[in-house]
Parts: structure tokens; C-alpha cells; sequence
């Protein structure tokens, strides 16, 4: 039996079976894109590349940070969220590591003396595939020159590091927490109530543990959003 020709009917089909694998492919692409995408999450972490409090701590402007400025911002930490306190909003879990980004409110102009309120802190705008960093706050020891050039008087400044814009939506993801060295504890508490969001809120009473792994699960459940577009 002889070979059958293939006619001009086939090559049509085999481009459509063609064609269809390859946007079958793109959606793929792109449905894998959007599961990876980052995006804002209720509770204190605000999206969901977070899973854990993490602060990073470091010196800036000439100033290095010392071991016992970790385990003071450590203990801290973990004085603040003793008993179960604010375990609602951070969970159960926190830790503190060396080595933040470069701080973006310092500059050869000094900032607002009010540098707590109403500042965005020189924050970096992050759109997508761009994420913000893992850490929540980032802690920053600076000279006390630099420090009263800078924030003036106030005992330790706070500012917004990172936005997250989706579509024309941009909100403050990370926090930037300014202190001198050798700060005091109950200064650095309030400023590690401020960098956190949890000046003013009344502390969770204790929680059962079940309960509490069930919230933190649904306060990092990603929230559906837009697509984020660039701004011209």
C-alpha cells in the first residue's frame, strides 16, 4: 500500500494542535507566575513571602553594631511577645539577624524633626516580580551625630522602607526603626512597639495554641488583588 499524502487539511490542523500547546503553555507561565507573585496578607506580617517575624539589625554611616545591640534588640523582642501577647498579629514565632539593606532616610539633607509622623522615610516603591524583604522592621545604629542631624531630639525615628504597589495600590510593608547605640530598653521597646504597628493596641490575652496556628494560617493566606502595573 502506497504512502498517503498529507493534505493541505492536515498541515492546518497540525498548526492549530500547535498553536494550542503554545498557549496552553503561556497560561501555564502565567498562572505559575501569579501563584508565585507576592501579595499583601492580613496580620502584623503584611505579605505573604513572610511566615515569621524577622528584624534585621545593623550599623550605618560608621557606626558597627555590637553583639550585646543584638541580644539587647533580641530580648526585647522577646520580652514584648511574652505570654502570648500579640500573638494574633505576629504569631509565635520571631527572630532577629544581622544585615539590612542600606537605609534610604539618610542623606546630606537632614529629614523632618517630626520624623515619626507623617514621613514616609525615603521608602523604596516595589511592583512586581519585584518582592519586599523577608524582614518586617528594619533596625538601624547610627553615630549620635548623624542621629540629631537626621531626626533631632526624638529618642528613636521610624520610617516606611518598602511599599508594595499592586496596580495603582501602594501600602508600607517594611518598617525602618533609627536608634543611637547603647539606646536605652525602654526606649528600645517603644520604638519596637512603633516599628511594629502595636503602639496603642491592647495585648492579646493568652491564647489556646490551636487556635492561634489556625489565624496566623488565615492571616498569611495571600488576598486576591490586580495585577500590578508600573506607574508612568
Amino acid at each position: 500500500m502506497g504512502r498517503q499524502a498529507i493534505t493541505p487539511k492536515s498541515y492546518w490542523l497540525l498548526a492549530l494542535l500547535v498553536a494550542a500547546a503554545a498557549v496552553i503553555l503561556l497560561l501555564e507561565e502565567f498562572v505559575g507566575a501569579q501563584e508565585d507573585q507576592v501579595r499583601f496578607a492580613r496580620g502584623g506580617l503584611a505579605t505573604s513571602n513572610r511566615s515569621r517575624l524577622s528584624i534585621c539589625v545593623d550599623g550605618a554611616r560608621g557606626a558597627a553594631v555590637a553583639a550585646a545591640e543584638v541580644e539587647a534588640i533580641s530580648r526585647g523582642l522577646d520580652d514584648l511577645f511574652a505570654a502570648g501577647r500579640y500573638s494574633l498579629v505576629y504569631g509565635g514565632e520571631h527572630l532577629v539577624v544581622v544585615g539590612c539593606p542600606p537605609p534610604t532616610a539618610l542623606s546630606a539633607v537632614p529629614r523632618s524633626r517630626d520624623a515619626r509622623h507623617g514621613s514616609d522615610g525615603g521608602g523604596v516603591y516595589l511592583y512586581a516580580p519585584e518582592g519586599p524583604s523577608e524582614h518586617r522592621v528594619f533596625v538601624y545604629v547610627i553615630p549620635p551625630d548623624v542621629y540629631n542631624a537626621s531626626f533631632g531630639s526624638e529618642p528613636f525615628a521610624t520610617g516606611t522602607a518598602e511599599f508594595l504597589c499592586q496596580g495603582h495600590e501602594c501600602a508600607a510593608v517594611t518598617t525602618s526603626l533609627y536608634i543611637t547605640p547603647s539606646v536605652a530598653a525602654n526606649v528600645l521597646r517603644e520604638g519596637l512597639l512603633d516599628a511594629l504597628g502595636l503602639h496603642g493596641r491592647v495585648s492579646d490575652p493568652p491564647q489556646d495554641p490551636t487556635a492561634v496556628q489556625q489565624q496566623r494560617e488565615e492571616a498569611l493566606t495571600p488576598q486576591p488583588l490586580a495585577v500590578p502595573t508600573p506607574a508612568p
